[in-house]
């Protein structure tokens, strides 16, 4: 057993004798990325920078502004009986679009989108570019709205525009009406 021991040690001390970490750049690579020591300064003197080479991307984040505002939904009588004034007065109320999604796509480019969530009172904050968007509702687990909330037809349709103005905006009212369940057959 004492044999096999300090055989260990010896070859543990002929190894590391034979490193030397002096001399090897440092290399680190923990998932795709590399660091190696750099010999030379890379800061360059002021001297040798030019204003004229500098670049601006008109699509960087940026320049983007941000939107912010509400959303509401109102909802559409669906029964056959003709309803009365009391239940077309319910109709005619809009409710906050509370912890819902919505996507906001660019008219004229639809690669341009943005996807942004409301709160519990239907708030809702986004950087867009100036422009003008068409508005969808995005499905969300959990949701109570729209009245059901599995048809996908229901996120397949833009429920209005909205133009945005250089600057960013503030109280942007997004009004979502709900239609009688498309997935659904009609009522008597």
């Amino acid at each position: 057993m004492s044999h096999t021991f300090i055989a260990l040690i010896v070859l543990t001390t002929i190894s590391m004798s034979l490193c030397r970490h002096e001399d090897q750049p440092v290399s680190k690579t923990p998932d795709s990325s590399l660091a190696v020591e750099q010999k030379k300064d890379t800061i360059v003197p002021v001297e040798q920078t030019r204003g004229e080479n500098v670049t601006r991307d008109e699509n960087n984040w940026k320049s983007e502004d941000i939107v912010s505002g509400y959303a509401t939904y109102k909802r559409s009588y669906c029964g056959g009986v003709r309803p009365s004034a009391e239940m077309e007065e319910e109709y005619r109320k809009e409710f906050p679009l509370a912890s819902a999604k919505i996507r906001f796509v660019n008219t004229e480019n639809s690669t341009d989108y943005v996807n942004v969530s409301t709160d519990a009172s239907g708030n809702f904050s986004a950087g867009l570019h100036p422009g003008t968007y068409n508005y969808y509702l995005l499905q969300a687990a959990g949701a109570n709205i729209p009245p059901n909330p599995n048809c996908q037809k229901y996120y397949e349709r833009s429920y209005g525009q909205v133009s945005i103005q250089a600057g960013g905006m503030k109280g942007v009212h997004l009004l979502y009406s709900f239609q009688c369940d498309p997935c659904s057959p009609p009522r008597p």
